[in-house]
């Protein structure tokens, strides 16, 4: 079951090494430029994924180089199978950009009818935009409920299978339904310190540690989510 909200914040610091692992994932986001640290940083959160679906009462970070091929690996994958949804969701958002830059830019040109271009345009793109960002936020969820699908058994054919998920929401919405609410509370949170912190050049270092730390909390309500979803399907055995 998914705690509540001020429990699943304070988790990342019940490790009692938690200061090195956050700032070992903060770093791997601070080089976020280079691949390697993207798929170190990705694997990392895969294998919060696996010891919450292993004993969601273990609260201890995993460690980062125990396993390491293995780390290596699932971030490959997740690395890999997250791209591809990031090309295809610039793709959908892309009529959205370009109405609302095509509005803007013939809105202030001020040729012909600037305000019905601007109104024209600028409206049919602003809402197309505000889609996408609802589809960014769900299919960003999606994604890692697919990988948490794949995490249980290791198939990487579970990363297609849809119907796996359906039925996994289906058996424990409630708690999905908690996770995505309080993942969504959390970003708007990122959001704002985010914009406090890169009004300095130590705030803007700080932004990736700060990602990191949310990022752990996700993969954990995910996780216990996707753990309760499992043990409400299971077979009961009537004697």
């Amino acid at each position: 079951m998914v705690p509540r909200f001020g429990e699943v914040a304070r988790y990342p610091l019940r490790d009692p090494e938690w200061p090195v692992k956050l700032l070992l994932g903060g770093v791997s986001l601070l080089l976020a430029s280079l691949v390697l640290p993207v798929i170190l940083y990705t694997g990392y959160l895969v294998a919060i994924l696996r010891r919450t679906l292993r004993d969601p009462s273990d609260t201890a970070l995993p460690e980062w180089f125990e396993g390491f091929e293995k780390l290596l690996l699932d971030g490959l994958v997740g690395y890999l199978v997250e791209l591809i949804v990031n090309v295809v969701l610039v793709l959908v958002g892309f009529p959205g950009i370009l109405l609302l830059t095509l509005g803007l830019v013939l809105g202030l040109s001020g040729q012909g009818q600037p305000v019905f271009a601007a109104t024209l345009l600028t409206w049919p793109g602003l809402l197309l935009i505000l889609i996408w960002v609802g589809l960014l936020y769900a299919f960003s969820w999606l994604l890692f409920v697919l990988i948490a699908q794949y995490t249980a058994s290791d198939d990487l054919n579970d990363l297609l299978r849809l119907g796996g998920v359906l039925a996994a929401f289906r058996a424990n919405f409630p708690d999905f339904a908690r996770a995505f609410g309080y993942y969504f509370l959390l970003n708007l949170l990122a959001s704002a310190i985010t914009l406090v912190l890169v009004c300095t050049i130590v705030g803007l270092i700080l932004t990736p540690f700060v990602a990191f730390y949310l990022g752990v909390i996700q993969m954990r309500l995910i996780g216990l989510a996707f753990y309760g979803a499992r043990e409400a399907m299971r077979p009961i055995n009537v004697g």
